[in-house]
């Protein structure tokens, strides 16, 4: 028998009980449905209970999540009974769901199409089955797509997965910014008037199209056109200084380079191209496009005498350790097949919402989100204000079903007087990444009824390569990143590349199909991050416990030596954030004449009564003397990356400037 096919979890919120019993009545007034304390004190299940009849109605969206192999659409599928309906489980209110179908029975039917009858069942996130039915169709057959010998199993281009989602859902939302909306079709006809454009303004493969942009359609179909062209995206920071960007530009050497943000931040010179508008004007920035007159003076992208970089699409820039910007090359290959791996991690479905507000300049913007629901043809709502009243507004009103974010700006989210009024009836999935988020973030968020999961990522490999299972608690939520994705290889290894045991610290390593191409112009630096067999080195070290559970132990290159000791600073700064008058520590080093390197404790406060005497104190009741900062800069917050992380390499130039060659003891 073939393996049952599974849909998205969902998670059953007092609101959607609530919402149930008053339009039909069902369990209306009835305390084992209706109240929580009381269900909790005289019930054996821990809590009130899900009516059976919405648990049925729960079938319709989570059975859509599956995929059939039969031509048909929602419009030709009608609903034909049960057979057979068995409430097997009590559903406890808060509780996560996922339809599973164990087989399909398909019969011809006298009046043409086919009677399908399904054997479904609901099963909670603690294994139990808690609904079995047998439930019966009658489909009348539609044409077939144009493409429909082409599966996105097997795809090598993007333009190969528009061109599917254009024949199999042309009228259907793809992308959203405000009021306006394209539909698959308009999207893949668009990406090629761009790609002809680019074609027309003297693009060739290999060269290099930078685009400084907010979230929006524009830049993500930008990229797909460069892809259509075999050039190179160049994604640029916003969020950086100038003086960033113009080391990028000078990296990248451009042939065309595109201001699309709202108050350009490029100057006149060769091939920049400033497009500034409120509304989404993709044929006349097609226009636009072929009308400039690119840069004349390319170097074309090097042939790296380790990495075929030919297939190379994408060219993303990370910070690294020094503060200078480092290109990291992707493949489109890479790229596909890590936004397939995505997609399944997260769920997503044609009837997912996404909403996109992360930096466009970082591949979590570009993967986590815009690739990974451009795979499965889910909405992508754009949002390029990302500011918190702007964005809750925008998950109201547009019903977005999955969320991600770092840490940080879920905090100002949480912050925000609106908070508390906004409408997350839809929200089912919230992913954390980046930064580890503290307890009391987790619980706010889990009270939202979404599932809350950690996910761990790096640029130089899959920006989100491992989730945290659903259902757990806030303090585990905190403390692990979860399993790496099924369909993802991994390894943890120790200094001589040997797996280190159950419960031993290792460093986290990815193979050739789960990484970078190469650090762009860097063949130096490319071969310092690869193994001998080509594993990426990603620097951060993890602990896996029997289930293959993950939790960080921070970075090789952070960890010091100060009197001989090892010093970890993210072991100091989840000590530090643990402390109730703490919202959030950084930890860097700094040369010493004495002890030859210390920790400086950069600390955001919950409010300036403390000092720094009273956090050494405090801490010193949790972490041995010899860990210890030895000094602090308390303040109002810190500075930022444009993904919402603390700018460690900055947080160390100010140390180093201001602490460096101390005597202090």
């Amino acid at each position: 028998m073939a393996a049952p096919e599974q849909s998205r979890w969902l998670t059953v919120t007092r609101q959607m009980v609530n919402q149930h019993a008053l339009t039909t009545g069902d369990g209306f007034a009835e305390w084992v449905h209706c109240d929580d304390d009381r269900a909790a004190r005289e019930m054996p299940y821990g809590g009130a209970i899900v009516q059976g009849f919405l648990q049925v109605a729960l079938l319709i969206q989570l059975c859509q999540d599956i995929g059939d192999d039969d031509h048909y659409d929602i419009n030709h599928s009608l609903n034909y009974g049960f057979d057979r309906l068995r409430f097997l489980h009590p559903l406890v209110v808060g509780r996560a769901v996922r339809a599973r179908v164990n087989s399909r029975e398909k019969t011809p039917h006298p009046r043409g199409g086919i009677r399908l009858k399904l054997a479904v069942e609901l099963e909670d996130d603690q294994g139990n089955v808690v609904l079995a039915a047998d439930w019966l169709f009658y489909r009348q057959p539609i044409p077939a797509p144009i493409n429909s010998n082409l599966t996105t199993a097997g795809v090598s281009r993007w333009t190969e997965v528009l061109q599917q989602l254009a024949a199999s859902r042309p009228d259907k939302p793809a992308w959203t910014l405000a009021e306006q909306t394209f539909t698959h079709n308009q999207v893949w006809r668009e990406v090629q008037q761009l790609a002809s454009a680019l074609r027309q303004a003297g693009i060739r493969p290999g060269d290099r199209v930078a685009v400084l942009a907010s979230p929006r359609p524009e830049p993500w179909a930008l990229f797909l056109a460069c892809c259509a062209c075999d050039a190179i995206y160049v994604a640029l920071d916003p969020a950086g200084r100038d003086t960033t960007l113009t080391t990028q530009i000078a990296q990248a050497d451009p042939a065309l380079i595109m201001d699309l943000l709202a108050e350009p931040r490029l100057t006149e010179q060769p091939g920049l191209l400033q497009w500034s508008t409120v509304e989404v004007a993709l044929p006349q920035l097609a226009a636009a496009i072929a009308a400039v007159q690119c840069r004349a003076a390319q170097t074309p992208h090097p042939e790296n005498a380790l990495l075929d970089t030919r297939d190379a699409r994408l060219l993303v820039f990370t910070p690294g350790s020094s503060g200078e910007p480092k290109g990291v090359l992707h493949s489109e290959a890479t790229l596909l097949r890590m936004a397939a791996e995505i997609s399944r991690g997260l769920d997503l479905t044609a009837r997912s919402r996404m909403l996109c507000h992360l930096p466009m300049g970082h591949l979590s913007g570009l993967l986590d989100t815009c690739a990974a629901a451009q795979w499965v043809g889910a909405k992508l709502v754009f949002q390029p204000v990302n500011k918190p009243a702007k964005v809750l507004a925008t998950i109201s009103g547009e019903a977005i079903s999955v969320l991600i974010g770092v840490p940080a700006w879920c905090v100002r989210l949480l912050a925000d007087k609106r908070w508390a009024h906004s409408d997350f009836s839809a929200l089912q999935r919230i992913v954390l990444i980046a930064e580890r988020p503290g307890t009391e973030l987790c619980r706010r968020l889990l009270k939202t009824g979404a599932i809350v999961q950690r996910g761990y990522g790096l640029s130089e490999g899959v920006s989100l390569c491992s989730l945290s299972p659903p259902g757990l608690a806030a303090p585990e939520l905190s403390e692990s990143v979860g399993r790496i994705l099924p369909g993802i290889r991994a390894r943890l290894v120790d200094e001589l590349g040997l797996d280190v045991p159950e419960g031993a610290a290792g460093e986290i390593q990815l193979p050739r199909d789960w990484r970078m191409l190469a650090y762009w112009r860097d063949p130096q630096s490319t071969q310092a991050v690869l193994t001998p067999d080509g594993w990426l080195h990603s620097g951060d070290l993890a602990v896996a416990d029997a289930a293959g559970t993950l939790r960080l132990q921070g970075r090789l290159a952070g960890r010091f030596l100060s009197v001989g000791q090892e010093v970890v600073p993210e072991v100091i700064e989840e000590a530090l954030e643990s402390l109730d008058q703490v919202v959030q520590a950084v930890v860097v080093s700094v040369s010493d004449a004495v002890r030859g390197a210390v920790g400086v404790a950069f600390v955001v406060p919950v409010n300036f009564q403390v000092d720094a005497a009273e956090l050494e104190a405090a801490l010193s009741e949790l972490l041995p003397v010899e860990q210890l900062p030895r000094h602090w800069v308390l303040s109002a917050d810190l500075p930022l990356l444009s993904i919402g992380k603390p700018d460690r390499a900055l947080l160390s130039l100010d140390a180093e400037h201001v602490f460096a060659g101390s005597k202090q003891s």
